[in-house]
């Protein structure tokens, strides 16, 4: 029973830290791939992959707040030289890809904070003199939309990471059973572990949706 506890644990580390390394290497590419198009000056094509980096955020590590930096600092630059649509575009851009990567927590609050100033400066700097009052108007209608934080749905977060661990264990699971076991025990246990492989991803992808 010990060993076979000890199997088990050391499956779920692996498979977790197989899961955190594709995260890692995914954002590594990504922001890669941006410097490399940043440094040519292709300012456009490296904002994609800039937030693409940030697309595969994990806390601590990753290379999202490098991202965050880079494409902020395209923003500002294209903003001091008058290309107004490509800041806009970075700022937009920016926060955006922290709200798709939020899941019982907000990451990137402060680069959010940040990304709503300028999107509403951007905004209010649309109208003419003639329609001040009625820009005015719109301009505080953004300013509300833009600061309402829609938090994720607890209940749906909490769904979303039962089937994440479910979906997990099921795997781990289907992996033990073909390790020295009797044929009978194989096949029942691979049989129940592929149901709940396909129901708990099922739960995982609807919660993640619904969160939202």
């Amino acid at each position: 029973m010990k060993r076979l506890l000890c199997q088990l644990i050391l499956l779920i580390v692996i498979i977790f830290l197989g899961f955190v390394t594709r995260i890692y290497i995914g954002s590594w590419m990504e922001f890669r791939e941006a410097e490399r198009l940043f440094s040519r000056g292709m300012l456009e094509d490296s904002l994609f992959h800039y937030e693409r980096a940030i697309h595969w955020y994990v806390p601590v590590i990753g290379y999202s707040e490098m991202a965050a930096e880079r494409i902020w600092e395209i923003g500002k630059k294209a903003e001091d030289e008058g290309k107004y649509a490509l800041a806009l575009s970075a700022y937009q851009g920016l926060r955006s890809s922290f709200y798709s990567v939020r899941s019982f927590y907000q990451p990137g609050r402060k680069w959010i904070d940040l990304c709503n100033d300028k999107i509403l400066y951007f905004y209010a700097r649309r109208g003419s003199d003639a329609r001040k009052d009625e820009e005015g108007e719109e301009v505080r209608r953004m300013r509300d939309k833009l600061k309402k934080q829609r938090d994720p749905d607890p209940f749906w977060a909490a769904l979303s990471i039962l089937g994440l661990s479910g979906w997990i264990g099921a795997t781990v699971l289907f992996i033990w059973a073909g390790i020295g076991r009797e044929q009978k025990l194989k096949t029942g246990v691979s049989v129940f572990s592929g149901l709940m492989f396909l129901s708990c991803y099922a739960i995982w992808i609807i919660g993640m949706i619904k969160a939202h």
